[in-house]
């Protein structure tokens, strides 16, 4: 690694020209320059010079989190074994993360499959030796009776559930000398929900409510690490024509929120049927207790022009609807929102819709994706001509937009980059 100085041409006129050696800057300032480099640009510079190599190294703010997007745990494994990756080069490390498991497998038949081949793999990799690290995430897509014993398997309470990730403290959470699978139910340390980051659950609400309820409430309890959270809800009609089974609903949702208050980060909630006041209710009881929500995908099927106001989420950034009738019910988070996605809306709806107001609304506005269904009718190219306009003289400059419209059998785009105008393409 070399450690020339590093020179930096500054042209102040047409003819003035002032060199810079970045090394005589103050770390405090180089510290600010890479702050403003992508994660790319970050790589490249700590392989300049040695000394850039330990200043990026050794700041928190750059080095504490590190994904490795391609990696899975078994090519990590490699990497430690051939010495290409080294723990007392990553003196600040605390998180780890690795891709996600079907990016991975898709280019690497090595990773592991089943539950029980993840845990021997986690088993032979000494994460100890980095005494910073106190977070390893990584991707899975176990059936949950392979990865639980039958004692606490989800399917217990009347659950279909996805596991995506897993998360561990190593110094504290997992041995690598005690570290037993429940497969053969021995006794010692092994992953359980407490472990989980990332769930997708489908809930049969006509089977057993009420141990449905039980294991909503268990995982409030126990998944304190649960960021992501998918809920899919199916035949609830009949358990909320009364109010006990709506309150028995509502109450389980309640205690599962507030035991994920400090973790969840995700959210995507859909409600297969028409049920406009468990769908109100259960999101009330989200932005009253999950304060850390940044993301938040509605796919609910009621068809009601909108809900009340439901509340307050902080952190709010991206935020998913199926209608544009679902924006002003979140209308306290105008301010916090930079991604907006519209996903299944109609032309006439949004004919009607006031994109104005709503662009005047959301000021932080960066991306905005809308899809609509178009009338089998209507000509595809009159309307990306019409909406090309629109979108132009409606959304500011700086936000990216894509408007899709779609028939049958053919779609049109409507597409604006930031700072440039719309382009229309039919497929």
């Amino acid at each position: 690694m070399s450690s020339k100085n590093q020179r930096v041409e500054l042209q102040c006129s047409s003819k003035t020209f002032i060199y810079v050696d970045m090394n005589t800057l103050p770390s405090e300032v180089l510290f600010i320059i890479f702050s403003y480099l992508d994660k790319k640009s970050i790589s490249s510079a700590s392989k300049t010079c040695k000394l850039w190599f330990e200043l990026i190294r050794s700041n928190s703010n750059i080095s504490s989190h590190i994904c490795l997007v391609k990696d899975g745990l078994s090519t990590f494994k490699t990497k430690l074994e051939k010495s290409d990756w080294i723990w007392e080069r990553w003196p600040v490390l605390k998180t780890l993360e690795f891709g996600r498991s079907h990016m991975v497998r898709d280019h690497m038949a090595d990773e592991p499959h089943t539950a029980k081949e993840a845990m021997n793999l986690v088993k032979s990799i000494n994460f100890k030796q980095c005494k910073s690290l106190d977070r390893v995430v990584f991707s899975v897509n176990f059936d949950p009776g392979r990865l639980y014993s039958s004692r606490n398997f989800l399917s217990n309470y009347c659950m279909f559930a996805t596991m995506e990730e897993i998360s561990f403290n190593p110094h504290f959470e997992i041995s690598t000398t005690t570290f037993h699978s429940e497969f053969v139910q021995d006794e010692g340390e092994s992953f359980g929900i407490e472990h989980v980051s990332n769930l997708h659950l489908s809930l049969a609400m006509d089977v057993n409510a009420n141990r449905t309820c039980e294991g909503l409430q268990m995982i409030g309890e126990k998944a304190k690490y649960l960021k992501e959270l998918t809920v899919s809800l199916e035949r609830t009609k009949h358990i909320c024509e009364t109010k006990e089974g709506l309150d028995l609903l509502v109450n389980a949702f309640h205690s599962m929120f507030v035991g994920l208050n400090d973790s969840l980060e995700t959210i995507q909630y859909c409600n297969n049927e028409d049920n406009y006041n468990l769908d109100f209710a259960v999101l009330k009881l989200l932005s009253g207790h999950c304060l850390n929500i940044a993301r938040i995908v509605l796919v609910a099927r009621n068809q009601r022009s909108r809900f009340p106001e439901i509340g307050y989420f902080r952190n709010l950034k991206h935020f998913s609807v199926p209608r544009l009738c679902y924006i002003e019910s979140f209308g306290q988070n105008y301010h916090t929102v930079t991604h907006l996605c519209i996903e299944n809306e109609d032309m006439a709806s949004l004919k009607d819709y006031d994109l104005k107001t709503m662009c005047q609304n959301f000021k932080k506005l960066i991306k905005c994706f809308c899809s609509v269904r178009v009338n089998q009718l209507l000509s595809l190219d009159l309307i990306c001509s019409e909406w090309q306009n629109i979108v132009d003289k409606t959304f500011q400059e700086s936000t990216e937009v894509k408007f899709v419209f779609r028939r049958k059998h053919k779609h049109s785009t409507v597409a604006k980059l930031p700072y440039q105008k719309s382009k229309s393409v039919l497929f």
